[in-house]
């Protein structure tokens, strides 16, 4: 569960998830037992990996203001960062490995100008619906959640790309 991002949502978007969660039929099942195995454990004491994710927010803090939807560097980051974007990309959203990743996961991509600076809005909203680079190599979307991304507005793709082309330039890997 992305607690830690959603967090960030603000009472209009957050009101309008539960209304949908509650439109969802109950499920009824067991899940197996959760274990944490050495490595595990050893991320956790180094602070790589949180095991409860709802530790991380701040039960303290004030809901955001809702923000019009539309194609403006305000809502792109709000989109941003309550759809896990930093969770991957990292702070910075320079990308790199993932802390806590098993070896076989690749790295998230750098979402700073340096990295995908000659995008452009085509590009992007061609990466975010197909799941394809500008050069048409395909971005694996076992990582890359385009069967959501390809679901998102519009506006909401252009404010994506609006915010991204204000973030401070970084080079890859530094999350």
């Amino acid at each position: 569960m992305p607690a830690a991002e959603f967090q960030y949502l603000n009472d209009d978007d957050f009101g309008a998830l539960v209304a949908f969660l509650k439109t969802l039929p109950p499920v009824n099942r067991s899940f197996p037992k959760s274990t944490v195995g050495p490595i595990g454990r050893l991320l956790y004491l180094k602070g790589d990996l949180p095991l409860l994710p709802a530790e991380l927010v701040d039960h303290t803090a004030t809901p955001p203001a809702a923000i019009t939807p539309g194609p403006s560097l305000e809502y792109g980051k709000y989109l941003v960062l309550v759809g896990g974007c930093y969770g991957c990309h990292g702070p910075t959203l320079s990308g790199g490995k993932v802390p806590g990743t098993p070896p076989e996961f690749k790295p998230a991509a750098n979402l700073t100008p340096k990295g995908i600076g000659q995008y452009t809005e085509a590009d992007f909203f061609r990466a975010l619906r197909e799941g394809k680079r500008p050069a048409g190599a395909p971005i694996d979307t076992l990582f890359m959640p385009v069967p959501f991304t390809k679901l998102m507005t519009d506006d909401e793709i252009r404010a994506v790309f609006t915010f991204l082309k204000t973030v401070p330039p970084k080079e890859y890997g530094g999350r």
